[in-house]
């Protein structure tokens, strides 16, 4: 449960919404050690579109860095437990850093791996990052991080101060009405994403149409309803957003 004591800050003084959903199980991290085939595994995956982990939005991640090339820029990778959105940059030609908690290590040469101290300490600044799916666990617990109300929007801050002026950041999260589904994730709506992207300008988005902020995906489920749109899958609505650091 959210402690008593967080729980205004938690639901923003009752604007979001609680669910249960919990996990004890935290990371499913298979991986310590990404070997060059593994990564080349993804890279061919990569260069035939293939799904990576999300149907729709992995299509509309190929679409969005076509449109937004990283070709020959420095592109950081957050919240992976496999090297797969890293495969997808190293396709369209960017050389890669991926932060973990965990130590890992890669043999790829177009694949540098950084713990998240080593990341803080670095003043090394990032011409691009990708990051789905991960933010919205931030700050929940479930993955052993400590809890924090604030932590996704924590967690944007930070990944906006380690890119350069002008950089692209490619977004996905779970999009509908505002709510938590504890300790699972969030769901962002009219409420707390504009706190998410705060410091940002959205440059374009791929799969979002301004309705799904009305749209209360746990509560269909738990009715036995399909998801809204055609083909999405376990009522998780992620679009991708491309954000540029203001």
């Amino acid at each position: 449960m959210i402690p008593k004591e967080l729980f205004q800050e938690y639901t923003l003084d009752g604007k979001v919404s609680v669910y249960d959903f919990h996990f004890a199980g935290g990371s499913n991290r298979k991986y310590f050690n990404y070997s060059k085939e593994l990564v080349n595994e993804f890279v061919s995956k990569a260069s035939n579109k293939s799904v990576m982990h999300y149907p729709e939005t992995d299509g509309w991640l190929y679409e969005a860095i076509e449109k937004y090339a990283v070709k020959d820029k420095n592109v950081l990778i957050i919240g992976s437990e496999e090297p797969c959105y890293e495969g997808v940059a190293i396709h369209y030609g960017a050389m890669t850093t991926m932060v973990e908690y965990q130590r890992v290590t890669s043999e790829h040469e177009m694949l540098k791996t950084m713990t998240v101290d080593e990341f803080e300490s670095s003043n090394e600044l990032y011409d691009a990052a990708i990051s789905i799916s991960s933010v919205e666990h931030s700050g929940l617990g479930r993955y052993g991080d400590a809890l924090d109300p604030y932590g996704d929007i924590k967690s944007m801050k930070f990944l906006h101060d380690k890119l350069k002026s002008g950089g692209i950041c490619f977004l996905a999260v779970p999009m509908g009405i505002d709510q938590i589904l504890w300790n699972a994730h969030r769901v962002y709506g009219r409420v707390r994403f504009p706190m998410l992207i705060e410091g940002w300008d959205v440059v374009e988005s791929f799969g979002f149409i301004d309705s799904d902020y009305d749209v209360d995906e746990n509560i269909r489920r738990k009715n036995g309803k399909k998801p809204h749109r055609p083909g999405v899958s376990g009522g998780a609505h992620q679009p991708v957003f491309v954000l540029r650091k203001k």
